[in-house]
């Protein structure tokens, strides 16, 4: 796979695991040796050794946090923790962001995957309850809302290098895309593209 689309302009970093839990230590080798090698076969990228918590060997420590929809606060004062330990413990009550054995090395921090929310009136494709991570919100004035805080929020915090939104579009059984599964907009693109412009500003002043 890497080979076949290592000139593919798109690809900015690999991923070749997602959320896996390693317990062994041959199960954590086995995920070191696939972050190096994977190193080998393409030195020009980054590579993420295992997406979302449990990380070994990795250029990117990436979080899986869907627990920012209970609040900004909560979110803004777990991250202030971090900051004044100068270590990733204060994050063990929600995640184990290490695996045993391994350390933080400093690496940059991106919240990979937040938010989950889906909007009342809209369903899945296919015949099954509706499936999100975050909640339920009532319309997409209350979406926009609640993605601007908690952006913003992320945006603020000098700790995060990054974020990515779960998800861009509904899949069969997941309503909480940008768009549905055909590719339809459920909320108004040019706020989402004010509330990056404010993003943008945010992180200029750190720079």
């Amino acid at each position: 796979m890497v080979l076949r689309d290592y000139n593919h302009p798109s690809i900015i970093a690999w991923v070749p695991f997602n959320e896996k839990t390693p317990k062994t230590e041959e199960e954590k080798n086995f995920i070191v040796e696939i972050y190096r090698r994977t190193k080998r076969l393409d030195p020009t990228r980054l590579v993420v050794d295992n997406s979302g918590y449990y990380h070994t060997e990795t250029d990117i420590v990436d979080i899986h946090d869907y627990t920012v929809w209970k609040g900004v606060e909560n979110f803004k004062s777990k991250w202030k923790r971090v900051r004044e330990v100068g270590d990733l413990s204060p994050l063990k009550e929600h995640v184990k962001v290490m695996a045993n054995g391994f350390k933080y090395k400093d690496q940059p921090i991106v919240i990979s995957e937040f938010g989950g929310w889906g909007i009342k009136k809209y369903r899945p494709i296919i015949d099954r309850p509706p499936c999100y991570y975050g909640r339920i919100l009532e319309d997409e004035y209350e979406f926009i809302n609640k993605y601007r805080d908690v952006v913003l929020a992320i945006a603020e915090e000098p700790t995060i290098c990054g974020f990515c939104y779960t998800q861009l579009y509904d899949i069969e059984g997941e309503i909480n895309g940008f768009l549905t599964y055909d590719r339809k907009w459920k909320i108004d693109p040019s706020e989402i593209f004010r509330i990056h412009q404010r993003v943008g500003e945010i992180v200029s002043k750190r720079l």
